[in-house]
């Protein structure tokens, strides 16, 4: 079982333990909801114990449950970042604010949101993410943040050599953006004629264009349907090489006739 990180069990004592001392770095969003409270709103806390479409249940440390109804515009902390209901848990520790009417205006939760891997295939990218088409056909967008751990092949990359059509494996924890992605390009398969052969690459000649792929020791070679090495290539044949982007080249396959 994953242990609570620090940071979000020492909120969670300090909101049922107002005595408690907060992580100085955490104490803006607390004095805000002090300065609300000052204003005539009204705090409570407690443990939540369900929670429903505009609604939580808590339990507060007397024993007694109160439903704490959301206003129209309210904002919602989970683990003092912008957050959504469906990240709450029961079990989560929550302070909420109320206005004048009795609704809620902020509310604040920590606890330990799940860890949620999902597979799926690029479909679009925009300016600040990308769209993930799942299996299902259903997409979800997701929102990039900076400091997500990115591989592309398991290498590490950057954002903007995620392409569409790439499969990717994103990992995120509720409404947050994905901490972890991981990418691999679709298989390519190139035809074209060999045109220069070296130790590490192989340059095809195309109708329109030139283009150099990487070999590795993995790279298999079939003539005639059967195994061969690199070194059975030649300047003139007609080649067929499946790769994923650019990774070296999975398989070359000498076709019949020449270029």
């Amino acid at each position: 079982m994953r242990r609570p990180r620090p940071v979000i069990l020492c909120l969670a004592i300090s909101l049922l333990l107002p005595g408690a001392a907060l992580p100085a770095q955490l104490g803006a969003s607390t004095t805000g909801a002090r300065a609300q409270a000052a204003h005539g709103a009204q705090t409570a806390r407690g443990i939540v114990q369900e929670i429903r479409k505009d609604r939580v249940r808590l339990r507060a440390l007397d024993g007694r449950d109160t439903w704490e109804r959301l206003a129209l515009k309210s904002q919602v902390l989970v683990n003092d970042r912008p957050g959504v209901l469906r990240d709450i848990r029961p079990g989560f520790v929550a302070e909420v604010v109320r206005n004048k009417l009795g609704r809620v205006t902020t509310l604040r939760a920590f606890g330990e949101v799940p860890l949620i891997t999902m597979k799926g295939v690029v479909d679009q990218i925009t300016a600040t993410g990308i769209v993930v088409r799942k299996a299902n056909g259903t997409s979800v967008v997701f929102t990039i943040d900076p400091a997500a751990r990115i591989l592309v092949l398991s290498q590490p990359a950057t954002a903007a050599q995620i392409l569409v059509g790439y499969s990717v494996l994103i990992q995120y924890r509720g409404s947050a953006p994905p901490e972890a992605i991981s990418a691999i390009p679709p298989i390519s398969i190139d035809r074209g004629v060999v045109d220069e052969l070296t130790a590490t690459s192989i340059t095809l000649r195309r109708p329109t264009l030139r283009m150099t792929l990487a070999l590795d020791a993995a790279t298999i070679v079939l003539v005639g349907g059967q195994p061969a090495s690199v070194a059975a290539l030649k300047p003139g044949q007609v080649v067929a090489v499946e790769h994923r982007g650019p990774a070296p080249a999975t398989t070359i396959r000498v076709l019949p006739g020449k270029g």
